[in-house]
């Protein structure tokens, strides 16, 4: 279900960071739908099923509930890319200096959203990551896995839109 596409970038496209959003990460979903929470990547709010294109999708953030607010961004592409920042990896980061991304600043990864991170949700996790301090993506597990550590739980982002063409390509920087 998830072929991944490696590209190399130059470093330089990198010199606008400050267009990109920041923004935070977690992770849900397992390879066959659910994951060990019991979210699957398969029963998203966009109502794509397993019409995913691939496994590289993310649900994102929204101050409603698990049946009204969801996301007005389904079906949209996104480029994040993994970076120490306020949650974790700096000494001043909330979460303390252990980082989580796989290479901060270098790598990213697209993907296609698919799902939304519902504020209200039984889940009490949501309320800790999805309520509106920032911007917030669920990733799932293979998209989180391609720019971060999983048992890390959270990281910090740049994020910006992209072309869904890349869904599921993973980008180096050099």
């Amino acid at each position: 279900p998830h072929n991944i596409t490696h590209e190399r970038r130059e470093r330089r496209e990198l010199s606008e960071m400050d267009t990109w959003m920041d923004a935070r990460a977690t992770w849900y979903g397992g390879k066959d739908g659910p994951g060990p929470d019991g979210m699957s990547i398969y029963t998203g709010s966009c109502g794509f099923g397993q019409d995913l294109g691939n496994h590289f999708v993310s649900a994102w953030q929204t101050d409603g509930g698990y049946d009204w607010g969801l996301t007005d961004k389904c079906g949209q592409c996104f480029e994040v890319m993994c970076i120490d920042g306020h949650t974790r990896g700096l000494e001043w980061s909330e979460l303390g200096p252990w980082g989580g991304c796989v290479e901060p600043g270098v790598k990213s990864v697209t993907v296609k959203i698919s799902d939304s991170c519902p504020c209200h949700h039984p889940n009490s996790g949501n309320k800790r990551w999805c309520c509106g301090d920032r911007v917030h993506l669920d990733l799932s597990y293979v998209a989180f896995d391609s720019i971060a550590m999983r048992h890390r739980g959270v990281v910090d982002l740049k994020v910006r839109p992209a072309d869904c063409a890349k869904q599921g390509v993973v980008a180096f920087y050099q």
